[in-house]
């Protein structure tokens, strides 16, 4: 593929690309530096594979091992560094929120006593509880918490939720 475009932009422009790390000599039949390019570009392309590869095993690992993978960090949850023996840097650990975690329960035990989404978010606004933005309460928010898998404690990492929402349309969760 990349070989196949240096050649289009060598033959439209009368170029000759070199290639800085692995030069392919002009001198070098068309078919050869052809063969050329294909082969380095493969070799990145297998690279790039099997970093990718390593990573994606590297996140795995850590995920068994209970540490923070990056993303955002959900309302309730916050990072905590934790040392480890044997380990020279800390590790990112996700833990309870002391100060957000009761607005959660509160608000899902307002919604089960049977209070609307939009009276749930007046109650917390009232109150002056702490919002995961620092925003003001809305029925959008309590909305969302509500219907996200992590706070019903179904939430599994990398795994995504599609369902068709109300209207019809996509939405990010089941629900």
């Amino acid at each position: 593929m990349i070989h196949l475009a240096v050649r289009q932009i060598e033959q439209e422009l009368r170029l000759d690309i070199q290639a800085v790390r692995e030069p392919v000599l002009s001198q070098f039949a068309p078919g050869a530096r052809a063969l050329m390019r294909a082969m380095y570009a493969g070799v990145a392309q297998y690279d790039r594979e099997e970093d990718l590869a390593a990573m994606r095993a590297g996140k795995v690992r850590a995920a068994r091992e209970g540490r923070y993978n990056g993303g955002n960090v959900s309302f309730g949850l916050k990072l905590a560094f934790e040392k480890i023996a044997g380990r020279k840097k800390p590790v990112k650990r996700l833990v309870v929120d002391e100060e957000a975690a009761p607005v959660i329960l509160e608000i899902f035990t307002l919604y089960a006593e049977g209070n609307s989404q939009e009276r749930v978010a007046e109650i917390l606004k009232a109150r002056g509880a702490k919002h995961p933005t620092g925003d003001e309460w809305k029925q959008s928010t309590v909305s969302y918490m509500l219907r996200n898998p992590f706070y019903k404690g179904e939430g599994v990492w990398r795994r995504r939720y599609e369902a068709k929402n109300s209207r019809g349309g996509k939405s990010k969760y089941n629900g």
